[in-house]
Parts: structure tokens; C-alpha cells; sequence
């Protein structure tokens, strides 16, 4: 389930083209004990459990469950050792693969495994390590794909499903985060505008069908906190959220003083600016490249406790934000803003770009609907140059 390298996909690939002609026959409980054996004994192989049940005396129900290293040559070898039995319609077989915090699991798959596992590899390859805390992925393949999520950190969830694009139609739940089935390639983006929304309003919640999108964040806000949410998504993506209607509840908690709520009131009381103070960082909306450099260089004087500020747009085009991530404790010393303010409205005076996307050292664009590449890929060159930055469209 796991090759970790294009080579391994394809030795897979291989070994599966190799095996789909193996005939199918019933089995005795001897014959299921022989095939969880035989893959007991392969290297890589760290335990094989093996389940038998006789619902009429003359029938075998077995399930054999395979737990192996994180490793291509090993996954071909188990794939190469089932098919190598005759196929066999009494054998439910599940692999399961431990790389850091993450647990993936193929469920139900045939005694010979055909090619979903192929079709999973890569997949399974990008998501591995993306939790911070364990997280559990087990995937069921019919006609439709689903993730059944096993953990209650929304966040790690989100990140898992942000890695790449599912095959097919998807569908997720049994955690924090569902989507209703809807195309899996229109999930990573979803799970990245839900993950800079926490960035915002700290998400504990989603449930996201194709006309609806049902969220829970943590804390107390104002009246208009389902307006403004839906604003954001919408400022992410029409496309992607215009047409869902969006609700928002919230669960009350008051935040308990900190270094950015701190921050938040002085600059309220000394600058009039309004922030949002979120798992220790604090949050400001700016509506052009004038008043990026003008706040942020005002708050860089203010920021003793090195409180990190992220300062974005919000229905402004392009819109303008800081890569989630980039270190933004603002001092006199260091301060990225006002050089990214100069990339923004350098990006405004090219109406084919949507969106600027700034961190250390790097400039991503994004083209509006039928934008111009040879344009911004010019304004990307002169970027480039001028702030030694890597730039690129996404």
C-alpha cells in the first residue's frame, strides 16, 4: 500500500498485471492458515493475524489482516505472495502501514489484491508524516472511496486531506472533518481554505457537502460571524464555496490572556486597528499595499514578546497573504512586510493575477479565469529579480 518511490508504484504495477489471470477457488481453513503463513514469513512483514469462522459446516469466512513496513519492495512482495494462491472469494485481506504518527489501512481487499493498490500508492506515499498526533486513514473501495478518520485533532485531519488529490469519488468521515462523496480531487483544496480559515477562527468542526458547509470554531465572536467566515471561504474560492451555503456556530470560550491578546488590546487602544488573536499569533485584515507597510511597521515597535502577525486581504483582487507557516515575529529588525507590499502592488497592476502568496525567499501567483500567463510569468522575472525571491505561478 505504500511504495514510497515511482519505481515502486511500477514494480507494483507489475507485479499485479502479473497476477490478474490467477484462477478463484473456495478454501479450507488449513489452505487460509498456509496463505497467512506465507506471508508471516516475508521480511518487512511485522505481524499477520488471521481470522476463521465456519457459517455453515462446510463454508470458511477468513479475514487476514497484515501489518508491513513502509516499503515498496516489501508491499510487492506481500502483493506477489497472496496472488501466488489461488484467489479465493472466502479471504477478506487488510494491510495496514505505521510511518510516524500515521496509520494507513487498505480494508476488504481481495485474497489477491487487484490494482486499487496502485491506484492508492502514491496517495498514501503523500500523506504519510502529515499528522502531527497519531491519526488513523482506512480506506474501503467500491464504487466510491471513503476515509474513515480515527482521531479528534481537526487540524491533522485537514492536513492529511490537503496532501493530494483522491481518485475518483470520495467521501470522508467518522472524525472531526467530513465531506459528503463529491469528486476527491476537489478535496485538497477544500481542506487548505479550512485550514487557513483556522488561521482565523480556530475550526473545530466541518461538515462540507456539495450545497452546504456546516462548521463549528472555538471561541466567542460577533453577530456576524457566519457572514464573515463565508467571506473568507468565498475570497478563497467562489467557485469552491459560493454555491454552499455556509453556517457557523461557535462554542462560547472566552481566550485567556496571552502575549497576542495582550498586543491586541494595546494596538486597538493606541492604533484603532481591530486584530484577531489565535493560537498565539494575531491577525489583522489590510485592504491594499499602503496600509500592509503602514500597520506592520507600526506594530514592529509595539511587539516586545515577539508575538508572530499575520496581516492578509480579504475581497480584494489579487488577494494578498503570507504562506501558512512563515515565521512573522514583526521587530525593527525584522520586518518582510513593506517588501511584500511592493510585490503586491506590483501584482495588482497586472489584472490577469488573483491571488500573492509571500513567504522568506518566495512568491507564488495564481492566474485569474482566463489570465494571461506570458504576463505574469514577466512579472514573475521581474520580481524575481528585484527581491531575489523564487516566484512561480501556482
Amino acid at each position: 500500500m505504500i511504495p514510497r518511490t515511482r519505481a515502486g508504484v511500477a514494480a507494483l504495477a507489475a507485479v499485479l498485471v502479473a497476477t490478474a489471470l490467477t484462477g478463484c477457488s473456495a478454501s479450507t481453513a488449513g489452505e487460509v492458515e498456509r496463505y497467512g503463513q506465507a506471508l508471516r514469513e516475508l521480511d518487512g512483514v511485522e505481524s499477520v493475524e488471521v481470522g476463521i469462522s465456519r457459517p455453515l459446516p462446510t463454508l470458511v469466512d477468513a479475514s487476514v489482516d497484515v501489518v508491513l513496513e513502509a516499503d515498496a519492495e516489501v508491499l510487492a512482495a506481500v502483493v506477489a505472495t497472496a496472488c501466488s494462491f489461488p484467489r479465493s472469494p472466502d479471504i477478506r485481506l487488510s494491510l495496514a502501514v505505521t510511518a510516524g504518527a500515521t496509520t494507513l489501512r487498505q480494508l476488504g481487499l481481495a485474497s489477491c489484491p487487484g490494482d486499487e493498490l496502485a491506484e492508492l500508492a502514491e496517495l498514501a506515499e503523500a500523506i504519510e508524516g502529515t499528522a502531527r498526533a497519531p491519526i488513523v486513514l482506512e480506506f474501503a473501495a467500491d464504487e466510491v472511496l471513503r476515509l474513515s478518520v480515527v482521531g479528534d485533532d481537526p487540524l491533522d485531519v485537514l492536513r492529511a486531506l490537503a496532501t493530494a488529490a483522491f481518485p475518483g469519488d470520495f467521501s470522508v468521515s467518522g472524525g472531526p472533518i467530513e465531506f459528503a462523496t463529491g469528486p476527491g480531487a476537489e478535496v485538497p483544496a477544500l481542506a487548505e481554505d479550512l485550514l487557513a480559515l483556522d488561521a482565523r477562527f480556530p475550526v473545530l468542526t466541518a461538515a462540507v457537502a456539495p450545497d452546504s458547509a456546516r462548521l463549528q470554531v472555538q471561541g466567542s465572536f460577533a453577530a456576524s460571524l457566519t457572514a464573515d467566515v463565508a467571506a473568507f471561504l468565498e475570497s478563497r474560492s467562489a467557485s469552491r464555496w459560493g454555491a454552499r451555503s455556509v453556517s457557523v456556530t461557535e462554542d462560547g470560550t472566552l481566550p485567556s490572556s496571552s502575549p497576542a491578546t495582550v498586543l491586541r488590546d494595546a494596538l486597538a487602544q493606541e492604533l484603532g486597528v481591530a486584530g484577531l488573536a489565535n493560537r498565539g499569533r494575531l491577525y489583522f485584515v489590510v485592504a491594499g499595499p499602503d496600509a500592509l507597510t503602514e500597520l506592520s511597521t507600526a506594530i514592529q515597535s509595539r511587539n516586545p514578546d515577539g508575538v508572530e502577525i499575520v496581516i492578509e486581504s480579504i475581497g480584494v483582487q489579487p488577494r494578498f497573504g503570507p504562506e501558512l507557516g512563515t515565521p512573522l515575529a514583526l521587530s525593527p529588525d525584522d520586518n518582510p512586510y513593506p517588501a511584500w507590499a511592493e510585490q503586491w502592488r506590483a501584482a495588482a497592476a497586472v489584472p490577469d493575477v488573483a491571488s500573492v502568496t509571500v513567504g522568506r525567499g518566495t512568491l507564488v501567483v495564481t492566474l485569474a479565469e482566463g489570465g494571461d500567463v506570458g504576463a505574469v510569468e514577466s512579472l514573475l522575472a521581474d520580481l524575481a529579480a528585484r527581491f531575489g525571491v523564487a516566484a512561480r505561478i501556482a
